[in-house]
């Protein structure tokens, strides 16, 4: 990383967070590793859940089980996509401070990968879930009937 250039520009002061690697290190290190225990945690809890339901099949119907497993597999892909997205630009970050690496092309590109990762769950959200994705493209495709007591309602129609 090239020297610390004096704090001021034209007179004026500039405001330094931290010059001390090792702190915003340990912050971001912190960071990343209780995002990922909170997101193996997620994963864990919920396919044991699922295999305890799948052994008691008296309680609920193999539709159900089926139902809950394709969610249980549609939210582990959307929670991976956004943890990829997050955790990627911060491991980055992270061996930059180690090695004292800089390379301004990746740090802009971190950033706006850390900075997309909103619209891209999002959209990454409509295309697992069947439901947002048939929702979504009943709105796109503008598909509309009039119904006496309220107005406008969307037709609702299968698409498989």
């Amino acid at each position: 990383m090239p020297c610390t250039p004096e704090l001021s520009y034209n007179g004026r002061p500039l405001f330094v967070l931290s010059l001390d690697q090792k702190q915003t290190l340990f912050l971001m290190l912190f960071m990343t590793t209780s995002t990922l225990i909170q997101a193996v945690t997620f994963v864990v809890l919920t396919f044991s859940k699922l295999q305890l339901r799948a052994r008691k099949r008296s309680v609920i119907s193999n539709r159900t089980l089926l139902i809950q497993q394709k969610f249980a597999i549609a939210l582990s892909i959307q929670s991976f996509i956004v943890i990829l997205l997050l955790v990627l630009p911060v491991i980055y970050l992270i061996t930059t401070v180690l090695f004292e690496y800089y390379n301004q092309l990746i740090n802009n590109l971190a950033c706006v990968i850390f900075s997309i990762h909103g619209v891209l769950s999002t959209i990454f959200m409509i295309i697992v879930h069947q439901p947002y994705r048939q929702s979504t493209w009943q709105l796109i495709s503008c598909r509309w009937r009039v119904n006496n007591e309220s107005g406008l309602v969307p037709i609702l129609s299968r698409l498989q």
